[in-house]
């Protein structure tokens, strides 16, 4: 953090507006500072619920220790569930930022098929997790 954010950080929030008012780009600071946060926190996601997904499934191996009944089921379930979702919304989020770095350097966009293909592969990948983890959740629940 610069020296000053480390200074409004600590600043009285009417200070803040006020010198915001002077200086706008004080909040846009702030604003991406946040928005930033936000996206760091999505990306765990997916993998602590694919994490508590994968010890709930070892879990249940030992009979003794977690017997598969519909309350394992249904967190398994869940777990597995909020993976899609997470990645789908943090893709997005990557894009967005990625199309704003884009127009705010001025380059131009994908030409080639290669980069093309690189471009939308976290999409097509991201279709097929969500495709094995609906299977595995009918799986679940058929079996």
């Amino acid at each position: 953090m610069t020296d000053k954010g480390i200074i409004l950080y600590i600043m009285d929030p009417e200070i803040f507006r006020k010198l915001s008012e002077k200086d706008p780009s004080l909040v846009k600071f702030y604003l991406d500072l946040l928005h930033r946060s936000i996206n760091a926190r999505m990306a765990i996601l997916p993998s602590i619920s694919a994490l508590c997904a994968t010890l709930l499934v070892v879990a249940t191996f030992n009979k003794d220790l977690l017997p598969l009944n519909n309350v394992v089921k249904t967190l398994v379930s869940i777990l597995l569930l909020i993976i899609p979702p997470s990645l789908f919304f943090y893709n997005s989020q990557l894009k967005d930022e990625q199309n704003s770095y884009i127009k705010t350097l001025d380059v131009p966009p994908n030409s080639k098929l290669t980069e093309k293909f690189i471009g939308y592969f976290p999409d097509l990948v991201i279709f097929l997790i969500t495709s094995v983890i609906l299977i595995i959740v009918y799986l679940i629940w058929c079996n």
